[in-house]
């Protein structure tokens, strides 16, 4: 069979060509231990420069038209690009099964059973798409959804992910990518940046964020064992030169004692790191166990400073857990990157000067915020009422989701409006967030490089 992936446009990104589609490299690699060799992978993220993905549709002539089965991947602001290469290629190809996975597929399968795809994949797409390529009846392969039988498709879990073959970063260009790893400030032109690769060593979280959906990274946690994580480490510093990594994991200190031996073993290469954690699952003698291996970078979603914000989104986190992470990685020199969320159910002037307040006190080393932006499988897409947020979700299917997304406009990335907030109304909103803004710049004025500008909030922010 003749097999071809497709990564998605994704030009609503500061870099859409920053890392190389882990997913679908995955698959590839699984269809290859399989047996399965002809596959070709398509990165609509490394043509940016050659195509205008908004306005033209001349993209669509960069896929083959020969294969016999094509897997998409789809993230819920790329359905508009997934409605179009599914019906390019039903029109070209129309003998060929067409596939949907990745988050959309997970969260919304219909959406993508109507826009053409034969089959949507939810879950982990390895083990089931290579199923529907080895031509197993649909029936009989799970986390698969058809527009007859899809009310109750479940998303897939592969339990062993030992088992599963190393991605397959030969699938594509890996230095066409521009994924850096900074070793200082990020913002500081007089500090070399490194080339690094992302990987990650688990699957699943087990905390259940109002804002966060879980359908396609379910919250069975699944951990890669020290032993195969090292392996993928040690063949990507010999066969591609690159001696930096991202570790894209939701929660890679989850467990306390997998990271100590994580970082044991990571010590013993040399190589620079960074990775995601949460500020309720580190101390200081975990800290400067990820320092002594090379840990440069810490990222934490702070989302509030205010403690009853936390709580309505389940959080599991405080206030003060916030400014002690920021205080300890400082203590041990690793730098501290938060997030933050303007716009959470029950925000009001005070919850926003709580927040400000708190980046005052914790001085992250770097600072990003975003206004809500629910999601598809998320509780508060699911709930919206529950929250005291109101989502018009038949007029942003109409626009293709396409404001769904936490970076998109075109003046500070910080995402867009299209809901109703009960604390605020539409007027209090766009004030509050300047306010904010204006607040974290006096607060953290070496952190924030976000700028609101007044001209702009109404026009760039609020779309529907």
């Amino acid at each position: 069979m003749k097999i071809v992936l497709i990564n998605l446009p994704s030009p609503f990104l500061d870099d859409p060509a920053m890392n190389p589609p882990l997913g679908l490299c995955s698959v590839g690699a699984y269809l290859k231990s399989r047996g399965h060799m002809d596959i070709t992978l398509v990165d609509f993220n490394l043509l940016n420069d050659k195509y205008q993905f908004e306005d033209s549709s001349d993209y669509l002539t960069e896929i083959p038209l020969d294969a016999d089965i094509y897997g998409i991947s789809c993230m819920t602001p790329q359905y508009r690009w997934l409605c179009n290469v599914t019906q390019y290629i039903k029109l070209h190809n129309p003998d060929s099964m067409v596939v949907s996975g990745g988050a959309h597929s997970s969260n919304l399968p219909e959406d993508c059973l109507e826009c053409g795809a034969d089959v949507a994949i939810l879950g982990e797409g390895e083990i089931p798409f290579c199923m529907l390529v080895e031509g197993k009846e649909i029936n009989e392969i799970p986390g698969t959804a058809t527009l007859n039988n899809f009310k109750n498709a479940t998303p897939y879990r592969t339990d062993n992910i030992d088992d599963l073959p190393f991605p397959d970063r030969d699938l594509v260009d890996l230095k066409k990518y521009r994924r850096m790893l900074m070793h200082e400030a990020e913002r500081d032109e007089n500090v070399e940046s490194t080339r690094a690769v992302h990987i990650t060593t688990m699957r699943g979280c087990p905390f259940n964020c109002a804002f966060c959906d879980r359908n396609s990274v379910g919250r069975a946690v699944r951990f890669r064992s020290i032993k195969n994580v090292m392996e993928e480490v040690d063949m990507i510093i010999d066969k591609y030169d690159i001696n930096a990594f991202v570790i894209y994991d939701d929660t890679f200190t989850v467990n306390k004692n997998r990271v100590f031996k994580f970082c044991e073993e990571f010590a013993k290469r040399g190589s620079k790191w960074r990775t995601w954690a949460r500020v309720n699952t580190i101390n200081e003698e975990l800290l400067q166990a990820m320092k002594d291996s090379g840990c440069v970078k810490l990222l934490f979603g702070y989302e509030s400073g205010d403690d009853r914000i936390l709580k309505i989104i389940n959080k599991k986190t405080t206030r003060k857990q916030n400014i002690e992470s920021a205080i300890m990685c400082r203590k041990v020199g690793i730098q501290s990157y938060a997030t933050l969320i303007y716009g959470l159910p029950g925000e009001n002037k005070e919850s926003i000067d709580n927040t400000i307040s708190m980046i005052k006190e914790a001085q992250p080393d770097e600072l990003h915020y975003h206004v809500l932006t629910p999601m598809p499988g998320s509780p508060i897409w699911n709930d919206p009422e529950h929250y005291g947020i109101g989502i018009n979700k038949e007029e942003l299917k109409n626009k293709y989701y396409y404001s769904l997304s936490c970076f998109t406009n075109s003046f500070a990335g910080v995402g867009n409006i299209y809901y109703t907030h009960d604390s605020m109304s539409r007027k209090e909103y766009l004030k509050n967030l300047k306010y904010f803004a204006q607040g974290l710049e006096k607060a953290a004025p070496n952190s924030v490089y976000q700028r609101i500008e007044d001209d702009k909030l109404e026009d760039d922010l609020w779309l529907s």
